[in-house]
């Protein structure tokens, strides 16, 4: 049973990272899609988030700025 509790407390922390990880990506994405709306360079946007700037453009690709 305890050999049981261990693997199944080791999955659950897995799983708590994963979403972490994608929680974070997706806050990544949803700041610059606002930086976007707000014309900044994708090179200052890449600065302040974190990505590569072939990241942020890939992301410019699936954004439509009215």
């Amino acid at each position: 049973m305890m050999m049981f509790y261990m693997s199944s407390q080791a999955e659950r922390e897995d799983w708590f990272e994963q979403g972490m990880d994608i929680g974070e990506e997706r806050g990544r994405i949803f700041s610059v899609k606002r930086m976007l709306e707000d014309n900044m360079s994708v090179e200052t946007i890449a600065k302040y988030v974190g990505l590569t700037v072939p990241e942020v453009e890939a992301i410019a690709h699936t954004v439509s700025i009215e």
